[in-house]
């Protein structure tokens, strides 16, 4: 997915939170922000994650801070995994437990560190809950659940890292046996406030049986594989069933086939690319062609 004029704001709003949870005055978020604008414009013909990863290099690089959303990250932890009790509940009362599951994960998907307000984030989740979903695959998901010998899957943010091991748990109940093996695609590195190993952990995803781990870049040296390698495609044709979570991932994967896509779609842009209105819940298979 390339980028369009409407990116921009978001992503200098992001690049403005990260330079004030980085202790910056407002002449030095003044040229941050600068700054930011011009690697935006030299870099125009680059996808959105490969700008952020430029941006983010710039923003450790002034700031001296290699995470500035650091709390916010462990505040969405606490805050989610607080709800996890009344989440599984929900799952276990439902005719469809997996339905129920993977709807809560793209509930999950709701965070956002730029738009969010977590103090009430149980209120706004109940409220996306009662959402249908714009795009529903689900049929096809809960079959390849099913079937397949293996899972490949993409995490995105903190915070929704527990309702995917919400989701994850849930798939394992149903299926009834294990998965041969389950790769769990997650942040190498800081970057805003996308889940890394840490948080994996710290979820309990590494507990999973058969699980390994993969990381992926965020935009610095030796913190994974990059979004566009060769590396990552050969990662997705080892596995039959594979889920994707958030905008940021739909953005790199959009274009390669038999891909689960779980997502809100919070900004204008996606919304468009999936014919879907904004804050639509997505639940949508990418189709071998």
């Amino acid at each position: 997915m390339k980028l369009t004029t409407d990116c921009v704001p978001c992503m200098l709003r992001t690049v403005n939170l990260a330079s004030k949870l980085a202790g910056k005055d407002e002449q030095s978020r003044k040229e941050i922000l600068l700054n930011a604008f011009s690697i935006i414009v030299s870099n125009w013909d680059k996808t959105p994650i490969e700008i952020s990863f430029e941006l983010f290099k710039m923003i450790r690089r002034v700031t001296g801070v290699n995470d500035p959303f650091k709390e916010i990250k462990k505040i969405s932890n606490q805050v989610v995994s607080n709800l996890y009790p009344m989440m599984k509940k929900l799952v276990d009362i439902s005719q469809d437990k997996l339905e129920t599951a993977v709807k809560l994960s793209i509930v999950g998907n709701t965070i956002d560190i730029v738009t969010v307000d977590l103090s009430d984030f149980e209120k706004m989740l109940t409220t996306a809950f009662r959402k249908g979903l714009a795009i529903n695959d689900y049929y096809r998901f809960r079959v390849t659940a099913d079937s397949s010998n293996n899972l490949l899957y993409f995490l995105d943010n903190t915070g929704e890292i527990y309702t995917d091991r919400l989701l994850l748990e849930t798939l394992l109940d149903l299926r009834g046996r294990e998965f041969n093996r389950i790769t769990i695609v997650v942040k190498g590195g800081a970057i805003v406030n996308d889940a890394t190993i840490d948080d994996l952990v710290s979820a309990g995803l590494d507990s999973l049986p058969n699980v390994s781990i993969v990381l992926s870049s965020n935009g610095e040296e030796d913190t994974g594989i990059h979004p566009y390698s060769e590396e990552l495609n050969h990662l997705i044709k080892q596995h039959e069933f594979i889920i994707s979570k958030g905008m940021a991932n739909y953005e790199v994967l959009e274009d390669r086939k038999n891909i689960f896509f779980l997502l809100i779609a919070k900004c204008s842009p996606i919304a468009e690319r999936l014919n879907v209105k904004i804050n639509d819940l997505v639940l949508k298979y990418s189709y071998r062609s």
